[in-house]
């Protein structure tokens, strides 16, 4: 039996093209990954945020739980509840994150 030459090429053509699609397939799956976690380890590595500081995130008060490479989890206690927030750190960004900062603290720092 003899094949046609044609669908030799054909064949051979479908099989590039499908290892090209699952070649940027799995480019943007591990593109949003580094991303992600690219956003997160310069937030974690940050000198200005620690786990403990209190903040205004979005207007309310919240207390910085943890810091992942992933997600950020902050506290909010409003009403008498408490509410965590898991924020991924790629949103951060997107968020308005205010640091709340004691005077007292910040000035008995500079005396020393």
């Amino acid at each position: 039996m003899e094949t046609n030459p044609i669908d030799a090429y054909l064949k051979d053509y479908l099989q590039h093209l499908i290892w090209v699609g699952l070649s940027l397939v799995c480019w943007m799956l591990i593109k949003d990954f580094l991303a992600k976690l690219a956003a997160g380890i310069s937030f974690y590595a940050s000198p200005t945020w620690s786990v403990g500081d209190e903040c205004l995130l979005e207007g309310k008060r919240a207390i910085i739980s943890s810091i992942g490479l992933r997600t950020t989890v902050f506290q909010i206690r409003q009403n008498g509840e408490v509410r965590w927030r898991f924020v991924p750190n790629d949103k951060i960004v997107e968020l308005t994150l205010e640091k709340v900062v004691d005077l007292h603290t910040v000035e008995s720092k500079k005396s020393e």
